[in-house]
C-alpha cells in the first residue's frame, strides 16, 4: 500500500497556462488555484479543474473505482447555483489522478485549477491512507481504564518486590532493588500490549486482500466485528451493475396508456416519442464508441439512432435512414435535487425547437400539465416498479420561434424550460439482483445484522428487489409512508399499504412494528423522511423502517447519521457514485469499486459482489476476538509474573537469565504472534464478540485464570517445600559479588518450570477459537509453536543433566555450581510435570466450559438484555 502511495503523491506534468496573458509550459508543482489551462487528451490530471470551456471524457476508476469513462461538461455560466466539488459540481470538474481519454474531435478544452497538492481529491485520498480518521471504539477506552488499573497494580508489585529484595535477598543496594522492582512493573504493563493489537489486524487486512478487499485502515477491521445495522444502495450493489432497457409504455391521443412498447424501432410508435428516447439523454462518443450514464447509453441504442459530433459544430442525433436529423441546443444535466434532466432540440429541416425532459416518475407529474397525464398513471409506474422495473417519465413540448436574444433569455432559465410539459409515457428499464446477493443478506440477518436498504430509486422497486434479495420475507406485509398533497396543510404524511391501499395512522404504525405477532416492513420516501426528521418522529421508527426510497446524497448521509446516533455500529455499502458521502461517514463503508484505495470510504471491494461484506464481518469479528484473546494473555501472563516474582523476591532466590530469555522472549513472543494467526470462522454466528474489557466475561476470564494459576503455582511450592530431602535454600550465604548464585536452588528450577507451564497453557487457552475464530487445530502455527515448546521445556527439565540443561540452571544435578547437595530427584520431577499438566487441563476447561461455552450461554440467555431490539 505504501508503494502505491508514493505512486500516487510523486507526480509532476508539463502544463500549458496562461500567465499575463501569455500562453506558456509549466511544471504542474507550480499551478495556483486560478490558473486558467489548456486540458489535453489522454492526459493524467496534476490538480483538480473546473471545465469553463468545451467537454471531455474522463477515467475516474483510479480515484473512486468507476469503470465506466464519466462524461465532463462545462461549467453553466447562466446559472445562480454555487459550485460544489462534492455536490452537483463533479460533472464539471477533473480530479487530480485521474485521465482524459483520447475522443478524436480537436476541441480546445480550457479549465481553471481549482485544488492543487493535498487539497486535490488524489490529496484527500493519499491523507485518508497516512493519516486516517480517528475512530472512538469501547475497547480504545476500556483500554486506558485496565492501563490505569495494571499500572496501580504493577507499583504496588514492584514495591513489595523491592521490599521483599532488601529484607530477604540482602540486598542493600537500593538502585538495585529498584531494577528488579521495574522488571516486576514491566511483567505487569506489558510494552506489547499495543503491539499485538495492531499485528492481529494487519493479518486480517492481509486476508482481506486476498479476497479483494483493501482496506486503508486497519483499525477499522475489529468496528466490522461490532456492527448491528448495514445499510446498502440498491442499483449497481444489491442489483447488477447493467440495467437493460425494456421498452416504453407511451401515452396515446386519447389520454390513455398504450400496450407496452419492446422494439423502438416500430411503425406504429409515435414519432415524438422516438426523437424523446434518441435525444433527452447526455450520452457522448469516444473514439466510436458511446459513453456515458448506463441506463442512458442503453436507452439510446434501443433506438438505433446515430450521435454524430463533428469539430465547430453541434452535436447532432441522426435516425438510422437518415431522414431525421435532431440537433443539440442546450442540454441540463441531471440534478438530484430536481430529480430531473432535459435537453432543447432543434428538427433539421424545420428548424423547430423541442424541450425533452425525463426523470423520475412522480417528478414528471410535477412539471407537467394536468390534462396530459392519465388518471392510471400513477397505478400504472407503481405496477412496473413492484414487478422489479426501473421507471422513468418522459416528457415534451414544442416551443415557438424565437429570436437569439430571446432564446438566450429562455434558455437561461432551467424552470421556464421544464414546466408546462406533456407527459409522453414511461419507460423501463430491468434491474436484476446479482447472484450472491441474497445469500449475503440472509447470511447478515442471520449474524444478527439489520439489512437496511437506502436508494435513490422508486419504492416499488425498492419492495421488490428487498422481496427478491431476502431482505424482505415473503409473506410480510409492506407498508410504505410517502408525503401527499393536503388542502389545508400542502401535504401530509400517508402510511398505506402497498398491495391493498389500506390507510393507517402513525400510531397504527408504531403498534404494528412493536407487535410480535405481526409480519409489517416500513419503507419511507425521501420527502416522508424529510419529515419525519423535521417533525422528530424518526427515531421512534428508525430501526423498524426496512427502505429508504428516492433518497437524496444528503438524504442518505442523514439517514446513516440517524442510525450511528442510535448507538448501533452502522456499515454502508455502494458504488461510491451518489453514495459516497454515506460511505465516507459511516462506521464501516465498503465502496464496490474497481480502484485498490477509494477516496470515498475505509474498504474498497474489487469483486463488486455483496460477499465481500460477509467476508469484512466475519474478519472483523475474528479480529476482535482475537485482539481481546491477544490482550487477556499478556495481561494473564503479567498476574501470573506477579505470583513467580513475589515467591522469587520472598525467598530470595531467582530464576536464571536463560529462563527469562526462554520465558520473555520464546513463549510470550511465540505464542503473542501465534494468536494473532487465528482465522475469523467461516460460518455466521448469531452473536457478536464482547468489545469490552472490563465487562463480566471479560473479567471472569481473567479472574478465573490468574486464580487457577495462583493456586496451582503454591500448590506446587507446596509440595516441593514439603519433601524430606528438601533443603531450604540461604540467599545470606550467597556472597552477592557472585550474584548469579542465587539462581541456583530448588527452589528456582520449580519456579521456572510451572511458570513456563502456565504460560503456554495461557497462549493455547486464549487461542481456543470456535465461536468468532476457526478452533485452535486450524491455528497451525500456534500448535506447532506450542508442541516445540512443551518438548523442550519438557527435556531440559525432566531429562537427564545437560550442558544445555545447565545453561537454564536446572536443579537436575551437581553440574550447576551452587547447587546444594541434593538436586531434583527424577521422580518429583516428573510430579512438578504432572502439577504443570493438571494446570493446563484446569485453565483449558475453565476456559472452554465457563467463559465460551456452556455456562457463558446460560447466564447470557437469563441475564443478557438487547439495548436495541431490532427485527433482523
Amino acid at each position: 500500500m505504501l508503494a502505491s502511495v508514493v505512486q500516487v503523491t510523486h507526480y509532476v506534468a508539463e502544463v500549458t497556462v496562461k500567465r499575463d496573458g501569455e500562453w506558456a509550459t509549466i511544471a504542474s508543482s507550480a499551478l495556483a488555484p486560478g490558473d486558467l489551462v489548456r486540458v489535453a487528451e489522454n492526459w493524467k490530471l496534476p490538480c483538480d479543474l473546473v471545465i469553463v470551456k468545451g467537454s471531455t471524457v474522463c477515467d475516474e476508476s483510479m480515484l473512486t473505482g468507476e469503470s465506466m469513462p464519466v462524461q465532463k461538461f462545462p461549467l453553466p455560466n447562466d446559472s445562480s447555483d454555487v459550485y460544489d466539488a462534492e455536490g452537483n459540481g463533479k460533472k464539471y470538474t477533473l480530479f487530480s489522478g485521474t485521465r482524459t481519454l483520447a475522443s478524436g474531435r480537436d476541441e480546445e478544452i480550457l479549465a481553471i485549477v481549482q485544488a492543487t497538492g493535498a487539497h486535490t481529491s488524489r490529496g484527500q485520498l493519499v491523507q485518508a491512507i497516512l493519516y486516517p480518521a480517528p475512530i472512538r471504539f469501547k475497547y480504545d477506552e476500556h483500554l486506558k481504564a485496565v492501563f490505569s488499573v495494571l499500572f496501580v497494580i504493577g507499583l504496588i508489585a514492584a514495591y513489595f518486590a523491592m521490599k521483599f529484595l532488601i529484607a530477604n535477598a540482602g540486598l542493600s543496594n537500593t538502585l538495585f532493588a529498584f531494577v528488579y522492582g521495574m522488571f516486576m512493573f514491566s511483567a505487569v504493563l506489558n510494552p506489547l500490549l499495543p503491539v499485538v493489537m495492531t499485528v492481529g489486524q494487519v493479518n486480517a487486512a492481509k486476508r482481506l486482500q486476498k479476497q479483494d478487499v483493501f482496506c486503508l485502515n486497519p483499525q477499522r477491521i475489529t468496528l466490522c466485528g461490532k456492527v448491528r445495522v448495514f445499510c446498502f444502495d440498491k442499483t449497481g450493489t444489491i442489483t447488477k451493475e447493467g440495467l437493460d432497457f425494456r421498452g416504453c409504455v407511451p401515452i396515446g391521443q386519447s389520454g390513455e396508456f398504450l400496450p407496452e412498447f419492446n422494439d423502438m424501432t416500430d411503425a406504429s410508435l409515435s414519432q415524438i416519442m422516438k426523437f424523446s428516447l434518441a435525444s433527452c439523454h447526455a450520452v457522448g462518443s469516444l473514439n466510436g464508441e458511446l459513453v456515458g450514464n448506463e441506463v442512458e447509453v442503453k436507452m439510446f441504442k434501443s433506438t438505433h439512432w446515430k450521435l454524430v459530433e463533428l469539430e465547430g459544430q453541434l452535436p447532432t442525433v441522426q435516425s438510422a435512414d437518415g431522414s431525421e436529423e435532431l440537433e443539440f441546443v442546450k442540454r441540463f444535466e441531471f440534478d438530484h435535487h430536481r430529480m430531473s434532466m432535459s435537453v432543447v432540440m432543434k428538427q433539421k429541416g424545420t428548424g423547430k425547437l423541442i424541450v425533452f425532459c425525463k426523470g423520475s416518475y412522480e417528478k414528471m407529474v410535477s412539471v407537467s400539465s394536468k390534462d396530459s397525464i392519465p388518471a392510471n398513471y400513477f397505478e400504472t409506474a407503481e405496477n412496473l416498479a413492484k414487478n422489479g422495473c426501473y421507471v422513468l417519465g418522459i416528457a415534451s413540448k414544442e416551443m415557438p420561434a424565437m429570436g437569439e436574444a430571446e432564446l438566450a433569455a429562455f434558455l437561461a432559465d432551467r424552470d421556464a424550460v421544464e414546466e408546462s410539459l406533456a407527459l409522453l409515457g414511461l419507460i423501463m428499464f430491468r434491474n436484476e439482483i446479482k447472484e450472491d446477493s441474497r445469500d449475503a443478506i440472509l447470511t447478515l440477518k442471520q449474524g444478527d445484522i439489520r439489512p437496511v436498504m437506502i436508494t435513490g430509486d422508486n419504492a416499488m422497486t425498492g419492495c421488490y428487489i428487498a422481496r427478491a434479495s431476502g431482505m424482505v420475507e415473503e409473506d410480510s406485509q409492506m407498508v410504505l409512508g410517502d408525503m401527499v398533497a393536503d388542502v389545508k396543510t400542502g401535504s401530509m404524511l400517508v402510511w398505506k399499504d402497498v398491495e391493498t391501499q389500506q390507510v393507517f395512522s402513525f400510531d397504527d404504525i408504531r403498534d404494528m412494528v412493536e407487535s410480535v405477532d405481526t409480519k409489517v416492513e416500513l419503507a419511507v420516501t425521501g420527502k416522508a423522511f424529510d419529515f419525519l426528521v423535521k417533525m422528530g418522529d424518526i427515531q421512534k421508527i428508525l430501526l423498524k423502517v426496512r427502505i429508504f426510497s428516492r433518497m437524496t446524497p444528503q438524504g442518505k448521509v442523514d439517514c446513516v447519521k440517524l442510525h450511528m446516533a442510535t448507538g448501533s455500529v452502522t456499515g454502508m455499502c455502494g458504488d461510491g457514485g451518489n453514495d459516497c458521502g454515506a460511505l465516507r461517514i459511516a462506521h464501516v463503508g465498503v465502496a464496490l469499486s474497481d480502484a485498490e484505495a477509494s477516496v470515498v470510504s475505509p474498504f474498497t471491494s474489487k469483486s463488486r459482489t455483496l460477499k465481500s461484506v460477509v467476508d469484512l464481518v466475519l474478519e472483523g469479528r475474528g479480529a476482535l476476538a482475537t485482539s481481546f484473546a491477544s490482550v487477556k494473555y499478556l495481561i494473564l501472563y503479567g498476574l501470573i509474573g506477579i505470583g513467580c516474582r513475589t515467591v522469587m523476591y520472598y525467598n530470595g532466590v531467582f530464576i536464571s537469565q536463560f529462563g527469562f530469555m526462554y520465558l520473555d522472549g520464546a513463549i510470550l513472543v511465540g505464542l503473542s504472534y501465534g494468536l494473532t494467526r487465528a482465522r475469523p470462522l467461516a460460518k455466521m454466528g448469531s452473536q457478536r464478540p464482547t468489545s469490552s474489557l472490563v465487562g463480566p466475561m471479560t473479567v471472569c476470564s481473567l479472574v478465573g485464570a490468574a486464580v487457577i494459576h495462583w493456586l496451582f503455582l503454591y500448590g506446587a511450592i507446596h509440595d516441593l517445600t514439603t519433601q524430606p530431602w528438601y533443603c531450604p535454600f540461604q540467599p545470606s550465604n550467597v556472597n552477592l559479588v557472585q550474584w548469579w548464585l542465587l539462581q541456583d536452588s530448588n527452589l528456582g528450577s520449580t519456579l521456572w518450570f510451572i511458570i513456563c507451564f502456565q504460560q503456554m497453557s495461557t497462549g493455547l487457552t486464549m487461542g481456543l477459537g470456535s465461536r468468532f475464530r476457526r478452533p485452535i487445530w486450524h491455528n497451525m502455527f500456534l500448535l506447532f509453536w506450542y508442541a516445540l515448546l512443551f518438548v523442550v521445556l519438557v527435556v531440559t527439565f525432566v531429562g537427564p543433566p545437560s550442558r544445555f540443561g545447565d545453561q537454564f540452571r536446572v536443579a537436575s544435578s551437581t553440574n550447576v555450581v551452587g547447587l546444594p547437595d541434593i538436586p531434583l530427584p527424577v521422580d518429583f520431577r516428573w510430579e512438578l510435570f504432572g502439577w504443570g499438566i493438571a494446570d493446563t487441563a484446569a485453565v483449558l476447561i475453565y476456559e472452554y466450559f465457563f467463559v465460551l461455552g456452556y455456562v457463558r450461554d446460560y447466564f447470557r440467555a437469563k441475564y443478557h438484555r438487547d439495548a436495541l431490539p431490532m427485527k433482523l
